[in-house]
């Protein structure tokens, strides 16, 4: 290459070096004002107490995973945390349960971690202990961490037609789960910093064309490459979701309503009586719900009691046992009282 030659490649090359070193320069400038603004990095939780209890499911997003699980003490000095699914997904009830092939009519719940017992060993849940209160009645507990009213009612789509004498269906509700319907940015965002937890992908529901119930397949957190290296990449990921679910939040009430009729209308096609315990929810949120459920003629049963310090699992924050008592109390009379054990 002739000097001539040179100094054109010279030319040519040195207004794309320029746009590269400013491009770099403005880049690394707005990385420094993104994080002294506060924004970080993609940052996943770890949760290093934890076995991975939870496995992908096409249309539920997650499913409790088949194991016997023990889990370390959340705080000094307790005892060490056993919780056992069946292959059905089923959190164990009773010593003896392995399958639900069993001629005892069938107390089924669905609902989410307070359901599930997370954090607790199986005999301190409450379908545990309503287990032992009703002895003729076989209880299926099929709450799972992270569920909304959405996986619930997808949940009961998938076992019914398997299950014989499915005489009570309860719903475990909390505050959140109207949230969970809709699947807003936040709540993907927080699924997907748990991802170890195996909760990513998330079926919703929104309302659409005249305010009909529309369902969708699961989805996950966009994931943008070289977020968990850069805020400024991080940040405009968030701003994606955000107006990628823009909209879905003024919906979570109606969206919930909808599906919980949906799981009215599904008990009945199975002859089941359906129940709404309320386990803790807002006072605006309980009073609404309560008064719904009752203009809808459900059978709605509120158990919500403050989740004070000891009424939580220490080091960790979910229901103890203790809690989980009080609900299975006020539950046990409220069956009791409408007579609901009648078969």
């Amino acid at each position: 290459m002739n000097i001539v030659q040179t100094n054109r490649l010279r030319r040519a090359l040195t207004p794309v070096l320029l746009l590269l070193i400013s491009s770099s320069l403005t880049i690394a400038g707005a990385e420094v004002i993104v994080r002294l603004l506060g924004h970080q990095p993609w940052q996943p939780v770890i949760h290093i107490n934890e076995p991975t209890t939870h496995e992908f499911h096409s249309t539920l997003g997650w499913v409790n995973k088949a194991g016997d699980y023990h889990f370390a003490p959340y705080s000094p000095g307790e005892d060490e945390i056993r919780m056992t699914f069946l292959d059905t997904g089923l959190r164990r009830t009773h010593d003896e349960q392995s399958d639900i092939r069993d001629d005892r009519a069938k107390m089924i719940f669905v609902g989410g971690s307070f359901t599930q017992g997370l954090a607790i060993s199986d005999h301190e849940t409450y379908p545990w202990k309503l287990q032992k209160h009703f002895p003729s009645f076989e209880v299926l507990n099929y709450g799972t961490g992270g569920y909304g009213t959405y996986q619930s009612l997808l949940t009961l789509e998938h076992i019914l037609p398997t299950i014989s004498h499915p005489r009570i269906i309860v719903y475990g509700f909390i505050g959140h789960h109207v949230i969970r319907n809709i699947a807003p940015s936040h709540w993907l965002a927080s699924l997907a910093k748990h991802s170890r937890r195996s909760h990513v992908f998330l079926p919703y529901a929104t309302v659409e064309n005249g305010n009909l119930l529309t369902r969708h397949k699961p989805a996950a957190y966009s994931a943008f490459p070289f977020r968990e290296t850069f805020a400024i990449i991080a940040l405009v990921e968030r701003a994606f979701m955000k107006l990628k679910t823009y909209g879905r939040m003024d919906q979570k009430t109606l969206v919930t309503e909808k599906l919980v009729l949906e799981m009215q209308h599904l008990a009945a096609e199975h002859g089941s009586q359906f129940v709404i315990v309320l386990l803790y929810a807002g006072e605006k949120t309980r009073m609404h719900f309560r008064k719904f459920s009752e203009d809808n003629g459900m059978l709605t049963v509120d158990c919500a009691h403050p989740l004070t310090e000891e009424m939580v699992v220490k080091g960790e924050g979910h229901p103890n046992g203790a809690m989980n008592s009080k609900w299975a109390s006020c539950i046990e009379d409220f069956i009791d009282k409408h007579t609901l054990t009648i078969q």
